[in-house]
């Protein structure tokens, strides 16, 4: 089951803080192993922030009166897939 967008925002904030506090150590990791680390977790914070994004435009869409036959195409999955995926973030807003 995919995770929610709440859950992915949420490790994503959580690797921002861990990020910015400057503790990302791994233990006898080469400088460029835990640099490489750093920059995956700053492409899972990107990716967090670009859910958000994805997830407002869906409900702003839906708002509007779009179809899931319409979204779900523009997000490259069938209507169900991007139903069952952002129903429910469109319903708490």
């Amino acid at each position: 089951m995919p995770r929610s967008t709440t859950d992915i925002i949420r490790h994503a904030e959580g690797l921002a803080n861990l990020v910015e506090s400057d503790e990302v150590t791994l233990n006898r990791a080469s400088p460029e192993v835990t640099s490489a680390y750093k920059q995956l977790l700053d492409a899972v914070i990107e990716r967090g922030k670009a859910e958000e994004t994805v997830a407002e435009a869906v409900a702003n869409l839906r708002s509007a009166g779009a179809s899931w036959n319409l979204i779900g195409p523009a997000l490259g999955v069938s209507r169900q897939s991007a139903r069952e995926r952002y129903a429910l973030a469109v319903e708490s807003d």
